[in-house]
């Protein structure tokens, strides 16, 4: 896991994070 920009590693955590709670919702 090369995590070069870490700023996308953070958007890409948390659009992650909002699909699973827009599925949960």
């Amino acid at each position: 896991m090369a995590a070069h920009k870490p700023v996308e590693w953070v958007q890409a955590v948390i659009n992650r994070f909002d699909e699973q709670v827009i599925k949960c919702l």
